[in-house]
Formats: structure tokens, sequence, C-alpha cells
């Protein structure tokens, strides 16, 4: 624009200034005709016709008029192209120049000033190379000189020079003028553009390291389904080429099922406009199964409407935190379940203590009925019946002990074997009458570490379901025992233990089966028959099992079952094998002329059976008995007659004061009295913190004459009972 105003301004110039020396030269001339009008005949003619007087006055006047006009004209012009110029600066951010083919500044205009700090005047007459920093403009001189030959114009970058000093980007457009002149240069500030274009690549770099290093993955389709993108673990993990991947859709690179469920949910995205996310499960050649979830999502084309949309996606592997969820809603399962067996723990706790108070009232009398050998032999072999099923109630009794968390083991070196026969009585009146019981027990039998009496309900647990496998059939129970030896690391492979067991440890293991011929369980049963409170029985509790499982795996051992449905079941129980020696047995000759003792004993015992039947048994060894129901009026029975009292015996748990408070009351006073300390639960370590010859000792409740008998003994000896 500014060259255009420029060549136009000279020519108009040229023009008045043409028409200027026209009216100057026709002035003189007339004025050289007033003043000479006798010159030659020439002038003479002139004067003598006046028509060409008049003409020569109207061009004259018309070229004023013309030079007026032109010169309205021409002052207009400049005006006008002065307001656009002034214009253009205010909206334009760029500067012009017009140069000659020295690459000098003819001219320049828009914002240079702005741009380099430069005025118009300053610059007018300089070289180019005062706004540059460097000349190379993506080229020699050469190539850009041939381009403008060429084409015509060149559009190049080159680094500005403020006149401060400070650098900045340009872009610069360069075009000939006509017939080589010179050119025009369009210098344009491109520093915001650089720095978009850089901000932009420094996105596009951290989209890409992002995507690279996202552990899921990522894909853009389009709305055809064909793949734009996938990021780089989307293509390893598949095993595929990035480059093949392009342009590719579900059903090339998926099996049919999979690539249906895709392109449905491509669909869905495309119709709803909105995210959907859902998640797809698959097997792998491995049999393992790993869980997809997915979110796809509409992205719209830039600069297109927005029905126009292309489909993105991301993916996550969340098989292991499917997996830890699993494991957290186990561990809660299983939280709930031990809360459930603390809850029962205590019921089960108070209830075996309480049990064990009502059998021994129960026992004691029978005992006492034999030792006055009352009836005939039919209603001895009836209480004798009675003394044995109240054996076996304890037996219940010290297993809901077992559950309540309150029983104790007792291990010391054990012969199986003699556990067994010493069952066979027992059997007798435990099991179905239909049940026949045999018995297969190695002779060459090593010794087990273990609690007799928990070892005891394993084996009756284990008989007892097996009698009841039977039904209303008849069927045979077989007893096994053996000798198995387990080499190191071989343990998972030659014995199958059920769930919930770790392999048991390489060495020697005295083993037991209960094989019965009932009617035997499915594989889910057998899955299950260890959990508490699961049981196959329409009166079950669910507990018998389970506490075999514990009893088992406390003593270091393992169980396994196999059963097959209709032909019977066999449960395998494994004990380590002891290292110790057998204590030798004391042969305890018993007869009518038992011990006898003497004096006087406080009895405490809140329970009122347990007082009358203890009462009477020690009555009848030779003792004088005074009772109480708590531990506080013993203890002032005591302050009262200690002189007279040879003994005490008080119930663990009383009012006012439990068992174990009187006996300290008594010892932080000095006093060594004996003391036997009798409870429905078994021994607890509060016993155990005193001295072992502090002379205090423990019997557990029910206990019979002949226990009681031997107590006394020990403890009027100064002895501890074992």
């Amino acid at each position: 624009m500014a060259f255009y105003r420029f060549r136009r301004s000279q020519r108009e110039k040229v023009q008045i200034w043409t028409m200027v020396w026209v009216i100057i030269v026709l002035s003189g001339f007339r004025l050289f005709v007033e003043v000479q009008p006798h010159v030659d005949t020439f002038f003479a003619a002139y004067t003598e016709f006046p028509v060409a007087v008049l003409a020569l006055n109207a061009l004259f006047f018309w070229l004023v008029a013309l030079l007026w006009i032109a010169y309205r004209r021409w002052r207009i012009s400049i005006l006008s192209e002065q307001e656009l110029e002034r214009v253009l600066k205010s909206i334009s951010p760029d500067t012009l120049l017009v140069i000659n083919r020295d690459r000098v500044i003819n001219m320049c205009s828009g914002q240079v000033e702005t741009m380099f700090g430069f005025t118009e005047d300053e610059l007018v007459g300089q070289k180019t190379d005062m706004l540059y920093y460097d000349r190379r403009l993506h080229g020699e001189k050469g190539e850009i000189a041939s381009r403008l030959e060429k084409v015509g114009f060149h559009v190049g970058y080159a680094t500005g020079k403020r006149k401060n000093g400070k650098t900045f980007p340009l872009e610069v457009v360069t075009g000939m003028m006509p017939y080589q002149e010179g050119a025009v240069v369009l210098i344009r500030d491109v520093t915001e553009r650089c720095w978009m274009e850089d901000a932009l690549r420094q996105s596009e770099i951290r989209f890409e390291q992002f995507m690279r290093y996202f552990p899921g993955f990522a894909f853009i389709k389009d709305k055809e389904g064909r793949r734009i993108y996938l990021n780089h673990a989307h293509a390893s993990e598949r095993g595929w080429d990035i480059e093949a991947c392009i342009g590719c859709k579900d059903e090339n690179l998926y099996r049919e099922d999979l690539a249906r469920q895709y392109r449905e949910s491509d669909v869905r995205v495309l119709s709803e406009g909105k995210a959907v996310r859902y998640i797809t499960r698959t097997v792998e050649a491995d049999g393992s199964t790993n869980s997809l979830l997915t979110v796809k999502f509409p992205l719209p084309v830039p600069g297109e409407k927005d029905a126009n949309v292309m489909i993105a996606g991301l993916s996550l592997d969340i098989s292991e935190q499917e997996a830890a969820e699993r494991d957290r809603i186990k561990i809660e399962q299983q939280m709930q379940q031990a809360q459930k067996l603390e809850s029962l723990g205590v019921l089960a706790g108070g209830i075996a203590h309480d049990f064990n108070n009502l059998i021994m009232g129960i026992v004691g009398h029978a005992d006492l009925a034999l030792m006055h050998d009352a009836g005939t032999p039919q209603v001895r072999s009836h209480i004798q019946s009675v003394i044995a099923s109240c054996q076996r109630a304890a037996d219940l009794a010290n297993q809901l002990l077992a559950y309540s968390g309150k029983g104790r083991f007792v291990l010391a070196p054990t012969h199986l074997n003699e556990v067994l026969t010493d069952l066979k009585d027992l059997l007798k009146v435990s099991i179905s009458k239909k049940a026949t019981v045999r018995f297969d027990l190695s002779d060459a039998l090593p010794l087990i570490e273990c609690d007799v009496t928990q070892v005891r309900q394993v084996l009756m647990n284990l008989i007892v379901n097996a009698s009841d496998a039977l039904e209303d059939s008849s069927g045979i129970i077989t007893v096994r025992t053996g000798c198995v030896s387990l080499a190191k690391d071989k343990s998972r492979e030659w014995i199958r233990l059920s769930p919930g067991q770790e392999p048991l440890p390489s060495g020697d293991y005295v083993m037991v089966q209960v094989i019965d011929t009932g009617v035997g369980m499915s594989e889910a049963n057998q899955l299950k028959i260890f959990d508490p409170f699961f049981t196959t029985k329409k009166t079950g509790h669910g507990l018998g099992l389970a506490a075999v499982m514990g009893i088992v795996r406390s003593h270091g051992g393992g169980i396994s079952v196999e059963s097959t449905l209709g032909k019977g079941t066999v449960f395998t129980v494994y004990f380590p094998v002891s290292d110790h020696v057998a204590p030798a047995k004391k042969v305890v000759k018993e007869t009518k002329e038992a011990w006898q003792g003497s004096g006087t004993v406080v009895l405490a015992d809140d329970e009122e059976m347990v007082r009358e039947v203890a009462k009477v048994m020690l009555e009848s060894l030779g003792f004088d008995v005074i009772e109480t129901v708590d531990g506080r009026h013993a203890l002032d029975i005591f302050h009262d007659r200690s002189s007279d009292i040879c003994a005490l015996i008080l119930d663990v748990t009383m009012p006012e004061l439990s068992g174990i408070e009187v006996c300290r009351s008594l010892r932080d006073e000095g006093v060594a009295v004996p003391i036997l300390l009798t409870s429905g639960y078994n021994q607890s370590e509060d016993i155990d913190c005193f001295p072992e010859n502090d002379g205090i000792y423990f019997l557990k409740k029910p206990y019979r004459l002949d226990s009681l008998r031997g107590a006394m003994r020990e403890v009027l000896r100064g002895q501890k009972a074992s």
C-alpha cells in the first residue's frame, strides 16, 4: 500500500508541475504581446482577430481551474492516505519496508517503531542489516534472490534485533517490485506464535511420554472404528506393531466376541455422547483370568461440527485390584467369623464351666453310691454306665473349653495305640449299635508329643462322625495306625492335606486313619467340612471337625480327607514323632483300705450341688468340713480358726473374692496353709504364676472320689500333684 501510494503521488506531482509550466509559458507569452504591440506582423495579426484572444484567455482560465482541481484531488488523496496509514498502523502488527537492489530502505511504515524501536527517519537510507541479528533467512542470499526471480516472492524466518539490542523471532515475506527496481518486505513479529508452537511441542512431548509410561492401554478411533492412535503399552502388551495397527478395526485385532463387545460400546459412545464404562474379563492361555476396566468417551474433532467426533478410551488391568478386593472381603468374613467364634467362645466357656459343675454332682453321687456297695450287680452296672456317660460329657465340656480358648494343652510323650485302647469301652456307649469298630494298630509305633485329652477328643469326633455317616445302615469303621516318613519338599506331593493347611515339614509322622463304609461326601462338601458351623447333619452344630482341625494343627500335624459318594470316607491325621522317652508308669494299687485323712477343711464353692457332693466325699475321707459360698467368708473363717484348719479347697471363680485372690491374700500375709483350687476350666496362667513349691495345687472339675483322695494326699504331704 505504501509503495503504491508513493508511485501514484509521484505521477500526480509530475502532472501538476507540467500544467504549472504550461500556464507560466502562456502567461509570459500573453504579457509579451501586451507590452510589445508593435513587434512583427505576426503579433499585429494576432491583435487584429479577437477570437484568438478569447480562445487564449479561455485556455488560460481552464488550465488554472484544472490546476486547482488537481491540487484539491492531490491534497484529499494525501490526507486520505495519511489517515489510512494511521489506521493500518493501529490495527496491523506488521512492518512494511521498500528497499532497493542494495537492500537500502527507501521507505518504511507500519509498526516499525513499535517493533524495532527505530523511527522512520532513522531507518530511511539505512541498510536492512541494522534490523536483523542474522541475515540468513533460512538460506543464502543467492538462494533468496533465485527464488525471487523465479516466483516473485520468498517467505523465511530470521532473528530480529531491536534498538536496545534485544532479539526476537521474525517472519519475513519478500516480494519483487516491477522492473526489479527493488523489493517490498513484510516483517512480522512471531514471538507469540513461536511461544505457542513451543508450548504445543512441549505438550505433545509430555503427552507422548505420559502415554508411553502409562501402565494401561490408551487408544483413539474414528467414528468408523479405525484406530488412529494407540500407546506403547497397548501395542507391547498385545505384541502388535503400532504402525501396522493404525487404520485397523477391532475385527482385525481381536476375536469375534470381544470385537463385537467393543464395537457395541463404541456405538453407545457415539449415540449417547457421553462416557461409557465397562469391565472385560478374558481367559488367557495359561488359564488365568484378566480383568480390564475400560472407559470410552467422545472426542470432538478440532474444527469440525459436534456430530463429527472420535472415540477415545483408556483401559486398566484391574486383576490385582479385584484379587485384593476378594482378599479383603475374605479377611472381613474371617474377622466376622472370628468375632462369631469369640462370642461363641465366651458362651461355650460359661456353658462348659456350668456343665462341669453339673457333671460333678452326678459323678460324685454315683461314686458315693458305688463306695457304699449299694444295690445289685445290675444297679452297679447302671451306675458305672452313668459314670462313663459323665466322662463322655466331661470330654464334651473340655471340647467346649477348647472352642472358648480356655482349654489348655498339657503335652507329654504318648503312645497313640494306648489312647485308642482306652477308648474302646467309651466307644461302646457312644456310637451306633450297627457300627462295627475294627482296630488295625501298628506294633512298632513311636511316641508323639500331645495332650492326651485333646487327642482323645480328635479320635472320638472322627469315630463318632464315621458312625453317623453309616446313618441307619450297618457298616464297618476301621481305625488304623502306622508311620510315615516325609522327604524334604515332598510332603505336598505325597500328602494331600485339606485346604487351609501348610505343607508338613519333612520328617517322621505317626498316622491314624478312620475309615468308614458310609454314604461319603461330595467334593464341594469336602472343601467345607472343616469350616466352623458347617454340617451335613440335620441336628449337627458344625463345630466338631473345626475343633479337630484346630487341635491337629496346634500339635504341628495335618489332616486330610478322601471320600466318594456311596463308598465311604477316609480321614487321615498326622502327628509329628516325639524325640522324648515315655515316662515310666506308676502302678497304684487301690484297696478298700485306701488312704484316709484327718483335720478340718474349709470348702468354698458358689455351686450348692458341688459343695454337697464334695463335702460328702471329704467326710468319707475322714475330714471335717466347713462350707462357705464365697472367698470372703472362706478368708474370714480361716482367720477365726486358723489353728484348726489343715487345708482350704477353693473354687477359682466365686463372688466377692475368687479362689486366686484368696491365695494371694494368704500368701501376702505369710500364711503357708495348703490350698487346693478347683475349676470347671482348665488350669490357668493365674495359677501358674504362684511358685511351684508354694503349697497351691489344682484339681479340675468334675473330679471323682479317687481323684480327690489323691489330690488331698498330695496336698497334705506338701507335694504338687502331677
